[in-house]
Formats: structure tokens, C-alpha cells, sequence
């Protein structure tokens, strides 16, 4: 009868936290935006070029172009996005995120070089790697570069098509495989990564449980299998072995599947932690947390960027999260006061965003606002240099210039230049949720706060700093 209880309410969880996601994810498909054209020309220099005016350049002679993907006015950019799938709640409004840029972007200058307006091509992949791969081949030849592609083991799926083809990619995926050839070489990183995330988060929280208890804290690690659960967790494992601050006592790196698991629930209760390390989707975290909740879990939880989703808060684990879990992040979230880049991301997401009179806010907005800066920097240069073909599109990212985005990413500035070594950024956000803080009823035209309390702004733990990246943190059959 106890098992039969323990099933009921995991089940109880699985269904709560499904609904929630279903319900966070009710937005328009984004499509392509076109708008009137400006009569200023932008400088391909400029940087972030989505946020600011150009002064109108003179054009090269002649520009490259294919016929196809880029027409006599048009740009087409493609999206290998999960509007249906596991993330499908955060990568919806990172897509339209993007798409209200670049109709922002058309409008105020016309589009690239004053001519070429940005159009987006949206597929959904439904965060199944076969499904991107087949979109994409549907796309690829339609479109001079990616701006979107949702998912670690599914970018890496079409790595060596996009090197085959010679088209970019941004991924929405934090792998630190993105820095390295071949893997990443026509694959644009953007923000720390998972590797470097686990590392900080895990010193962070054993330094501080040190300090105030005067023993080393006790730590779970459960991820999914691939490029995403065990980039972070080797993070996590990296820090805990290298700290005296951290022990590890219940290790389920790989063995949780993106719906969560009671069986894993089950290992974490027994082993008893101070803290869990969690990389999954936000319905297979809510799973876990609410099944070994059940099962009397008393641990602190925190995890990749990815694990959590504000929808949580609505369910009744949300009271439990709010004093147990911990965020940590890649960029400000939405409405972040004193960051200098964020009046620009607000204004265009009020003006540009479909429904911004009564669209929930979430910090996506900035994710996509992030993208599509990068992609529209990348054609600018690209532009520059009088080759608007894919190929010549790809060749513009290996020479681009460094991107301040005025606070919106830890660190600030985002760079490509030299050894992944030195470009890789160190630092992460951490977050306090709070359910106080929430304000559900919060629009984008009317502000609001996704129940984020800033900690730490661009924290870069010991081991983070000093890590020697010379390939990737996880490497499949590596």
C-alpha cells in the first residue's frame, strides 16, 4: 500500500508538471515579420547590431549572392526549432524573441546594407534528433544560415552537414563541444556552458555549506545521457572531486530520462545529500523534485539553466522549490534593472512581440534577443566583405568581431577570437527562486518578475577560472 502511494503521487507529479508545460507553451508558431523599409543603411562594424542605428556606409561594388537564399531584398534565416517538444516552453519565445528583432531590425534600417530584409523560415523538431535532421535537410537550401537549433545531441546531429553544406548554425544549447573543431567549427557558441556552469554552481554552494556548517557538503548528480546531462555533470563531478568542500555520495549521471524518474528519486533519498545537481528538462526535474519530495528528500536542489521553468511555481511543489531550489543561468533575466543592455531587449519585445499586450513575460525574451544580435552581426559582416552566400556567411563568423551586449550575458562581452581557451566565458548567474517574487499576471508591456532574486552576477568560481579547456568537457564514447 505505501508503494502503491509513493506511484500514485509521482504519477500525481508527472501530470501536474505536463500540464504546466502544456499551458506555459500556448503561443503562436513565430513566423517571418516584414516591415517597412528604412531609409538609413547600417555600418557592418557596429556591434550589437540589433540594438543600435547605423550611419549609412557605401556599398561594396558588388554583392555575392546565390539568388536563393538571398534574393534581390530578401534574407532567409532558418529556425530548427522545438516548438512541440521537452523545451518547448523555453524555445518558443527564444524564437519569437528572435523573429521580433529581426522585424525591428527590417524596419529601422531597411535591413542588411539598407536592402536585404531578414525573413525567418521556421521547421519544428520537436527535440527529436532524427526529426532536426530531417527538417533541416529541408531547410538547407532555402536559407543562408541558422539562427536557431534547438538542443545539444540535435546540433550535433547535423555538425557535419553544416561543414559539408558550409552553413552556419547558433545552437540553443550550452555544450562545450561548440569552442572545438570539428564538432563546433560552423557552429557559433554563445554564453558559458554547461561544463563551466556545473563547475561554479557546485563550488559556489560547497563553499558557503562549508564555511557555515565546518564539514564538506554532500552532493547527488543525476543528468540525462548525451552532449547536454553529461557536459554538466562531468562539470559538477569535475568540482566535487577537486574541492575538499564537496563529496559525492549518490552518482546518476546519464541515467535519467528526459520525463524524470522515481527510481532516481528513490537513490537520491537514500543516499541522503546536502545538495542535488540536476540536468534534465523542466517536466523531468519537476518529477524527480516532486517524487523524492514524496519520499521525504530534504536536500537543497540547483542544476543546469534548462532543468527549471518558472511554471513549476504554479504546482504544489512550487512552495518547495521556492525554498529549496536554486537557479543558475547564462543571461539577465527579463526586466533585470541596471543592466544596460536590457532597455533595449524591453523596448523591442513591447513593440515587436506578437501579443505583447497580454504575453506572460519570461526571460527567454532575452535568449532570443541574444541570437538573433549575433546572426545579424554575422550578415553584417558578411555583407561587409561583399559575400552574402552561405559560404561566405560562414566565413564572416570566423572573423567576427567581439559583441558587447551590455550586461545581458555574464561577463558582458562574447568573443570568438583565438584558442577556446581564451574565448570560452567563465562566468554564470545564480539565482534564488522565490515564489514571492513571481508575478504571474506580468505582461510584457506591463513588466512583471518570473520569480528570479539576483545573487551573484557573473560569478566565476576557482576551478572555473583555471580549467585548461583543451577539447571538450564530454565527448560521446570519449
Amino acid at each position: 500500500m505505501r508503494n502503491s502511494k509513493k506511484l500514485l503521487a509521482v504519477l500525481m507529479v508527472l501530470s501536474l508538471v505536463a500540464a504546466a508545460c502544456s499551458q506555459a507553451t500556448e503561443t503562436t508558431e513565430p513566423a517571418a515579420t516584414e516591415a517597412p523599409a528604412a531609409t538609413e543603411a547600417p555600418a557592418a562594424t557596429e556591434a550589437p547590431a540589433a540594438t543600435e542605428a547605423p550611419a549609412a556606409t557605401e556599398a561594396p561594388m558588388e554583392i555575392l549572392t546565390d539568388g536563393v537564399t538571398v534574393t534581390d531584398d530578401t534574407i532567409y534565416i532558418g529556425m530548427l526549432a522545438d516548438l512541440s517538444g521537452r523545451f518547448a516552453t523555453l524555445v518558443r519565445d527564444i524564437a519569437d524573441g528572435e523573429v521580433a528583432v529581426f522585424a525591428e531590425y527590417n524596419e529601422r534600417t531597411g535591413g542588411i546594407g539598407g536592402q536585404y530584409k531578414i525573413e525567418v523560415l521556421i521547421e519544428d523538431t520537436a527535440y527529436d534528433p532524427a526529426i532536426h535532421l530531417e527538417k533541416y535537410d529541408a531547410l538547407k537550401d532555402k536559407v543562408v544560415a541558422f539562427s536557431h537549433s534547438t538542443g545539444s545531441p540535435h546540433t550535433a546531429s547535423i555538425a557535419a552537414k553544416l561543414i559539408e553544406d558550409d552553413l552556419l548554425a547558433i545552437p540553443v544549447s550550452w555544450y562545450s563541444g561548440w569552442a572545438f573543431d570539428p564538432i563546433g567549427t560552423n557552429v557559433l557558441e554563445q554564453g558559458p556552458n554547461y561544463c563551466i556552469e556545473g563547475m561554479s554552481v557546485v563550488e559556489y554552494h560547497s563553499t558557503k555549506f562549508a564555511e557555515e556548517n565546518g564539514r564538506a557538503a554532500t552532493w547527488a548528480v543525476a543528468s540525462t545521457p548525451g552532449e547536454y546531462g553529461q557536459d554538466a555533470a562531468f562539470g559538477a563531478k569535475y568540482a566535487i572531486a577537486n574541492l575538499d568542500s564537496a563529496e559525492l555520495v549518490y552518482d546518476a549521471e546519464a541515467l535519467l530520462p528526459g520525463t524524470g524518474s522515481p527510481e532516481v528519486a528513490q537513490g537520491i533519498v537514500d543516499n541522503d545529500p546536502d545538495f542535488v545537481f540536476i540536468t534534465t528538462g523542466p517536466t523531468g526535474m519537476g518529477t524527480t523534485f516532486g517524487a523524492a519530495l514524496q519520499q521525504g528528500d530534504d536536500a537543497q536542489w540547483t542544476g543546469s539553466g534548462p532543468s527549471y521553468n518558472f511554471a513549476l511555481l504554479g504546482l504544489p511543489i512550487g512552495q518547495a522549490l521556492s525554498e529549496r531550489y536554486t537557479q543558475s543561468g547564462y543571461y539577465a533575466p527579463y526586466g533585470t534593472a541596471g543592466v544596460d543592455g536590457m532597455d533595449k531587449v524591453e523596448a523591442i519585445m513591447k513593440a515587436y512581440m506578437p501579443d505583447a499586450e497580454t504575453r506572460q513575460i519570461t526571460d527567454a525574451f532575452t535568449r532570443g534577443y541574444i541570437d538573433a544580435t549575433i546572426m545579424i552581426s554575422v550578415l553584417e559582416a558578411a555583407y561587409a566583405a561583399g559575400d552574402l552566400t552561405p559560404a561566405g556567411v560562414v566565413a564572416a563568423s570566423k572573423v567576427l568581431d567581439p559583441i558587447d551586449f551590455g550586461g545581458l550575458i555574464a561577463g558582458g562581452v562574447q568573443s570568438w577570437s583565438g584558442e577556446p581557451n581564451d574565448f570560452i566565458l567563465r562566468g554564470i548567474q545564480i539565482f534564488d527562486v522565490n515564489i514571492e517574487s513571481l508575478t504571474p499576471e506580468g505582461t510584457i508591456a506591463t513588466g512583471g518578475n518570473a520569480g528570479f532574486d539576483l545573487v551573484e552576477d557573473n560569478y566565476i568560481g576557482t576551478l572555473a577560472a583555471a580549467y585548461d579547456f583543451q577539447a571538450p568537457c564530454f565527448v560521446p564514447g570519449g
